[in-house]
């Protein structure tokens, strides 16, 4: 990971957003929620007064991103690791549904979740805009491809879609309109698309504001939320067919107090690009002994394997139904 120096400044790691990423309403009639520390600065998380998208005022410049997710990202990690033999899909892909065509996973990293759909029965692919070099000897190799959304010609490249997936990308795009717009260009009339976010809406995004998880991470910047699913249907011509609420309840998945600015998701191997305080905010010496073993139950009952067993589903069944999970899960289907 390039390594941007102690001397770089908020204009070379920081661009103010002039309007909202979804909708295009300008930042200046957005209302300010919280503010997080990314790098060595506070920066205001914002709510759209027009779409209720939540999202940084700052993204980081094109220079930092490049920096972010170079070769050693922990998305792009060895593939050896995640592209293995499945006895069984994982939840999200079953939740899918039955296989039934062809099926892009935008955002995909190593290429896990192109594998396991692959797996499941899925003509799958995936695509990248970040995507390191694919060796030859790569279990996936001809199956992805470094292209954004906004590429003219994707669809010419890629032909068209039944299923898209965004895992755990869709908070990491500054271009969120745009990117939507591509996708849904590639589906098939009726297809679907398919999307996890972290909530910005959530119970832990109001109340736990600049120690939310989500919100610290430098490359996350925008936060979708139920008002802003509806918003994004309505404009792009889709129908919300789903909405599955998930992830970890408050007060789980926050930083403790006094401690913020997790920087990037990274290998542990790996330094950071830029200097950043407080590095470690949930190294277990910052921890007592008690709050160790209840984010160890919380963990397992939430969601750390993708599946999880009996105790898990009947966990995260309570989650979706009580919508008090961090996170939201979106099905979108094209309209004809």
């Amino acid at each position: 990971m390039e390594d941007l120096g102690e001397a770089s400044t908020r204009e070379q790691c920081l661009t103010a957003v002039r309007c909202c990423p979804l909708c295009g309403e300008s930042a200046e009639r957005s209302q300010a929620a919280f503010s997080v520390r990314q790098l060595s600065w506070d920066v205001d998380v914002t709510t759209c007064c027009n779409c209720g998208l939540l999202y940084k005022s700052e993204f980081p410049t094109q220079e930092l991103l490049a920096s972010i997710y170079g070769p050693s990202y922990v998305h792009f990690k060895d593939s050896s690791s995640c592209c293995q033999s499945r006895q069984e899909p994982s939840d999200r892909t079953r939740r899918l549904g039955p296989p039934h065509g062809r099926h892009l996973d935008y955002g995909c990293g190593a290429g896990a979740a192109v594998w396991d759909a692959q797996s499941a029965g899925w003509e799958s692919y995936g695509c990248d805009p970040f995507l390191p070099s694919i060796p030859s000897s790569h279990p996936l190799n001809g199956r992805l491809f470094r292209l954004d959304a906004r590429d003219p010609g994707l669809a010419a490249t890629l032909g068209f879609f039944d299923c898209i997936t965004l895992w755990a990308v869709v908070e990491h795009l500054p271009h969120l309109r745009q990117t939507f717009e591509g996708l849904h260009h590639l589906l098939k009339p009726g297809a679907s698309l398919v999307f996890s976010s972290p909530n910005g809406a959530s119970l832990i995004a109001r109340r736990a504001g600049r120690r939310w998880n989500m919100a610290n991470l430098v490359e996350h910047i925008v936060f979708m939320t139920p008002r802003s699913v509806g918003w994004l249907a309505e404009h792009l011509g889709f129908e919300v067919k789903r909405v599955r609420y998930g992830g970890v309840p408050y007060p789980m998945g926050t930083c403790p107090p006094g401690v913020d600015g997790q920087g990037f998701c990274q290998t542990q191997d790996e330094p950071p690009p830029v200097p950043l305080a407080n590095r470690e905010p949930h190294s277990p010496a910052r921890m007592s002994a008690a709050v160790r073993q209840l984010v160890g139950i919380a963990g397992a009952y939430f969601g750390k394997r993708n599946g999880g067993g009996h105790l898990g589903q009947l966990a995260r069944g309570v989650l979706d139904r009580l919508r008090i999970g961090d996170h939201i899960e979106v099905c979108l289907l094209k309209c004809d």
